[in-house]
């Protein structure tokens, strides 16, 4: 995806959400620019149905340990056996504290360099969209993961500032027939990227 105008910045919003911020949402986000010369990307607060704050507002880059990670702690808080609890946590608990920020009580609302951060509430300098050629169109998932890695190659940051928030509509989780296949071919097609050092 790319943009005629290689100036200026646009602010992702996704279609389901509802911004619940106050004030000039336009010129907060140009401050927090100003605040972070080298960043090409801002992310804000997302927020789920219920006023909580949506799991991966932001975090790493993606990594191969990143499944292992995740599937560990969805293990850790759906299942009620406390034994398998204390392994998991001995196991993976120093990788959750590295990860997504569920896993960090509080950190939700302090401004910080990060990985990347959620698609559906950031924005975006145009001129360093544009030098990186903008998302890979063959990813239907992970393209922030890809942008990351680009933007990283020439310099740039991507910055957290809980600023700007949005709620997030209720609506059926799966939208997309092929969400499953998508998500594990864009998971691969991300590796190769990496793996072929094509960052």
């Amino acid at each position: 995806m790319l943009f005629r105008s290689k100036n200026g910045i646009v602010h992702f919003l996704d279609a389901d959400m509802e911004l619940a911020g106050t004030g000039n949402i336009t010129a907060k986000i140009v401050n927090a620019f100003n605040r972070h010369e080298d960043a090409s990307v801002i992310g804000f607060s997302v927020l789920n149905p219920d006023g909580t704050q949506f799991d991966w507002n932001y975090g790493p880059r993606r990594s191969i340990s990143d499944y292992m990670t995740y599937r560990s702690w969805r293990l850790y808080k759906r299942t009620n056996n406390n034994s398998i609890k204390r392994a998991l946590e001995l196991l993976f608990g120093s990788y959750w504290k590295k990860f997504w920020n569920f896993m960090h009580p509080g950190d939700e609302d302090i401004e910080q360099e990060v990985g990347v951060v959620v698609e559906c509430n950031m924005a975006v300098r145009l001129e360093d969209f544009a030098a990186v050629n903008g998302f890979d169109d063959r990813l239907r998932f992970h393209e922030i993961h890809d942008l990351a890695y680009k933007l990283k190659a020439i310099g740039k940051t991507i910055w957290y500032v809980p600023e700007v928030t949005a709620l997030k509509h209720n609506e059926p989780e799966d939208v997309r027939p092929n969400r499953k296949k998508d998500m594990k071919d864009s998971a691969r097609l991300l590796d190769y990227k990496r793996f072929t050092n094509q960052y």
